[in-house]
């Protein structure tokens, strides 16, 4: 190893200090800068203003840089739109110009505002940038300006109360000149000197950079802030260095050369950004934190790149560091390329880059900060472990490498040179104590030393597995010793093997075992998933509710267990189950006691609601045919004594109760119900019997009576007696309390006690009566009769002589109501009620 490394550690030492990249944190409450007796351009003087913001989360309205006068057109602000997006805004009370770039996403970006008079000054004359693209105008109030002197400039605050910045806020910068947008861009990364085209226009300059006290120096004269309410210093800041330069709308490499001769280059740009800056600034950098493989770093320059919009874009950088006199002075071989992503990073990063002949190289690059780090311990040989000691397994192989190129190389093992290991990088299977010498010019570092171990594979073994059936979802891995390795298969999920992705056949199961030293062997057995027994169950027709219990069948192959709705059963009971649809499980299990199933909905039809309530439902034996009714639905069959068809027949069905069913078929499901109802057909009672009790006539006793002469019936006579008012034949019926009449009793003769009749053994009849016209005659006694046959007026029609079965011909005289009187010699008398119907 060279001198150069006694003189790395003397300057480790020296990065205690820090200088730059700096800004002025503010918290949205109260905190500003005043800068006393300086009132900004006033009137219609042209002006620009330009910052570096980084806006927090919280940001609305947020005041950038105010002065003036809080009156129409009078005042001059800039600050954040939070109701438009977010946007840069320019206004003077009563009119402004809004751009459409969203500033609030925790990044810093470059602002300006531009204005001239042209004539006829107005606000919407404004000329807004971000980030040195100027922004296209999203709203815009136009409104005369004409700045007033009412109050200084500020910065972070302005005249409302409630639009304080929040965030942090670096490179402020006023001038008295409308600046051309070339210039912004030219200087928008670097700090501003005197060899500035415009540095007599430059009223203000706030750098930020002091990171102590209440004073925020003017580095233009003598306008110094005064720093209120807080605000505190950051040791961070915007991407500004000491040169800069940058490429709008083109994808060409950019080059920045220092005085030195080094140069970074940055090329091969994708993602489209709108703008590029490739800045260098000739200080230390804020922070200093390294990686462990770098003990110091170049303190006299660093390489940042800032990257305007795009789409995710990246580029490629080469930084050309041979003739960079601190690494001259400083630089061993083992150099490396640090990174961060912007001066916010304590830490730098130790990046991939390529180090060949002198040139830095790394592609696919975010913007960032970049420098060279220096190694004090000489080059560095790395095994995968990134350890000093490194085991490889029996059969194995291992690379050991550095992270230089572009020098000569000899790999030594236990001291001695290698034969033909000249690369880089060395692959090799055997162990021992491994160097590598490094030489590049008059620079010449030996690595540290790694040790090589070679370690045998363990034993591996996996115990087999008993066949399993397809219908398992999955079992767990077991069985591989040593155990804590690792069971693989296209089926693992976890620690299970799963046997519903495998499917039937045989599949391997791998058990792997690393020991602690990385070495590992591998066992394998095979896992038959055996097929499930192929099932079928053949379907079942519906049936009714009323239906008869049976047998299950049509399972295949036989002697599996059939299940209804989960419920083990040999047997179909509908009625049992009730209406509706029901799962009809077959299981079948084979000789491997691996079980399939088939299922099948069976229904069980509901029967027709069938509803008789016979609208009559008694009646008497005498009774004409009724047509029943009281069914519902209709269509049905009517069924029972003495019903035909629709029709009901009490004499047909006789005395009795009988049942009448009504059967309704569905058209549909060809399933039947019937509803019943019972009819009660009453005898008709027994034919009375009348007879003569004094002045009274009586008949048999019965529920209900009716009284009747030859001419109708006897008013109100309803009882089982009556006292009939007149003499003559007289008949009754009687009823029961069902309501049946019985038929007409036989005439009686009534005649009051008073009368002197016929001696009972000379009693006579007339029949027919009432009569047709011929009159037949019946006496008990042979003898001869005389008659008169007399009207109801009391005239005489019609006399005679009569004996026994002879006729009286009546064809001589009108329809009509007469008496018949038949005398005998001993002039008894009996008088019968003739009715004459021709």
């Amino acid at each position: 190893m060279t001198g150069k490394i006694i003189f790395l550690a003397f300057f480790t030492i020296l990065l205690g200090e820090v200088q730059a990249q700096k800004s002025l944190k503010f918290d949205g409450v109260n905190d500003e800068v005043q800068i006393s007796g300086y009132r900004g351009i006033t009137g219609r003087g042209a002006r620009t203003i330009e910052a570096w913001v980084k806006f927090s989360s919280n940001a609305t309205n947020d005041q950038i840089v105010v002065w003036g006068t809080n009156s129409t057109g009078q005042k001059w602000t800039i600050r954040l739109d939070g109701s438009n997006g977010n946007a840069l805004r320019a206004e003077i009370n009563g009119g402004n110009i809004i751009g459409s770039t969203n500033l609030k996403d925790s990044k810093w970006h470059h602002v300006a505002v531009v204005w001239s008079n042209d004539g006829s000054p107005n606000i919407s004359d404004a000329k807004l940038y971000v980030d040195g693209v100027r922004e296209i105008i999203a709203k815009s109030n136009s409104r005369s300006l004409n700045t007033g002197n009412g109050a200084i400039v500020k910065l972070g605050n302005g005249f409302a109360s409630n639009q304080s910045f929040e965030g942090q806020m670096d490179e402020v910068r006023i001038w008295s000149a409308a600046l051309t947008e070339a210039r912004l861009r030219d200087w928008m990364c670097k700090e501003v000197i005197s060899s500035h085209p415009d540095y007599s226009n430059l009223q203000g300059y706030w750098k930020m950079d002091t990171l102590a006290g209440t004073t925020l120096k003017d580095y233009k004269g003598s306008r110094n802030g005064s720093i209120r309410n807080g605000a505190s210093w950051q040791n961070d800041g915007g991407p500004i260095g000491t040169a800069s330069i940058h490429r709008y709308s083109s994808s060409a490499a950019i080059s920045l050369k220092h005085l030195d001769g080094d140069s970074a280059v940055v090329s091969g740009w994708t993602g489209k950004p709108e703008g590029v800056h490739l800045y260098r600034r000739d200080a230390r950098p804020n922070h200093s934190g390294l990686p462990s493989l770098s003990k110091s770093i170049d303190s006299s320059r660093h390489y940042g790149v800032f990257v305007v919009k795009g789409s995710s874009p990246t580029y490629k950088l080469d930084y050309y560091y041979s003739p960079n006199k601190h690494y001259v002075k400083y630089g061993a071989c083992s150099n490396y390329l640090l990174s961060r992503a912007d001066n916010s990073v304590k830490t730098w990063s130790m990046t991939t880059a390529s180090n060949t002949a002198g040139t830095f190289s790394l592609s696919s690059q975010k913007p960032g900060e970049y420098l060279i780090g220096y190694g004090t311990g000489g080059v560095i040989i790395t095994a995968p472990n990134n350890k000093d000691t490194s085991a490889i397994c029996s059969g194995d192989s291992i690379q050991l490498s550095n992270s230089t190129t572009g020098f000569t190389y000899q790999w030594l093992r236990n001291g001695s040179p290698i034969s033909g290991a000249t690369q880089g990088t060395l692959t090799t299977a055997d162990s021992g104590l491994y160097n590598l010498i490094i030489v590049g010019g008059s620079c010449s570092d030996t690595s540290n030393t790694l040790t090589l171990l070679t370690k045998n594979n363990p034993v591996v073994t996996l115990s087999g597995y008993s066949a399993v059936c397809a219908s398992e979802f999955s079992i767990p891995f077991a069985g591989g010793s040593p155990s804590g390795g690792t069971y693989t298969s296209p089926y693992a999920s976890g620690n299970i093997f799963v046997i519903k992705s495998a499917g039937p056949g045989f599949h391997k199961i791998t058990y792997e075992y690393v020991d602690q030293f990385g070495c590992r062997d591998t066992a394998s057995q095979q896992l038959e998933v055996l097929n499930l027994p192929q099932v079928s169950l053949a379907p079942k027709l519906p049936v009714c509710l009323d239906s008869s219990s049976h047998n299950l069948t049509g399972g295949m192959p036989t002697g599996g267990i059939y299940s209804i709705n989960g419920t083990t059963s040999v047997s179909f009971d509908a009625t049992s189950l009730g209406s509706g649809k029901h799962w009809i499980k077959y299981t079948y299990t084979d000789s491997n006691n691996c079980a399939s199933s088939d299922s099948n909905e069976a229904e069980v039809l509901a029967l027709p609601n069938v509803v008789l309530s016979l609208i009559k439902n008694s009646f008497c034996e005498y009774d004409k045919d009724w047509t029943l009714d009281g069914q519902n639905p209709s269509g049905g069959v009517y069924n029972g004594n003495g019903v035909n068809g629709f029709d009901f027949s009490p004499t047909k069905a006789g005395a009795g109760s009988h049942e009448i069913s009504y059967t309704v078929t569905d058209n549909i499901t060809g399933c039947k119900n019937a509803a019943k109802d019972t009819i009660v057909v009453t005898a008709r009672p027994a034919k009375p019997a009348i007879t003569q009790v004094g002045d009274s006539l009586k008949v048999t006793p019965a529920f209900d009576h009716r009284w009747f002469t030859l001419v109708g019936g006897v008013p109100g006579a309803t009882s089982s007696s009556i006292r009939p008012a007149e003499e003559g034949e007289y008949y009754a019926r009687v009823q029961n309390k069902e309501g049946c009449w019985s038929l007409n009793s036989d005439t009686i003769f009534y005649k009051p006690t008073g009368v002197n009749e016929l001696n009972s053994d000379v009693e006579v009849t007339i029949y027919p009566n009432p009569s047709s016209g011929i009159l037949q005659f019946r006496s008990f006694n042979p003898k001869m009769y005389q008659f008169r046959v007399v009207s109801i007026e009391g005239k005489e029609v019609l006399n005679g002589s009569i004996k026994n079965d002879e006729e009286i011909d009546l064809n001589s005289i009108k329809n009509g109501i007469y008496f018949v009187h038949f005398t005998d010699k001993n002039n008894g008398i009996k008088s019968l009620r003739l009715i004459l119907h021709k």
